[in-house]
């Protein structure tokens, strides 16, 4: 699988792996720990970027994969779906006061 997500941090995620699910490697980099790793490894000013935390990152355990697996698409198809609803929401405003 392959897959690039923005995180809270603005990074862009690439994520792939034949070992864990896309989610469990997702919350994994969203993790203080990971976080912290990241942001100490980081470099690039406009595009930033942190080859070099790759191999301290961990994979974390998680309880209840189900609700977050749902939580992870949920929030892809939100994503994808937001820009939708903005362009809605912009013609029917265009519409109401012209």
């Amino acid at each position: 699988m392959n897959k690039s997500l923005r995180g809270f941090n603005g990074y862009l995620y690439k994520i792939e792996s034949n070992l864990y699910k896309t989610y469990e490697i997702y919350f994994s980099l969203l993790a203080k720990h990971n976080q912290i790793l990241i942001k100490l490894n980081e470099t690039g000013t406009t595009l930033k970027h942190s080859p070099n935390s790759k191999n301290q990152l961990r994979i974390f355990k998680f309880k209840h994969n189900s609700i977050l697996e749902a939580i992870f698409h949920l929030s892809l198809t939100i994503e994808k779906k937001l820009p939708i609803v903005n362009q809605i929401w912009l013609k029917n405003i265009n519409l109401l006061i012209k």
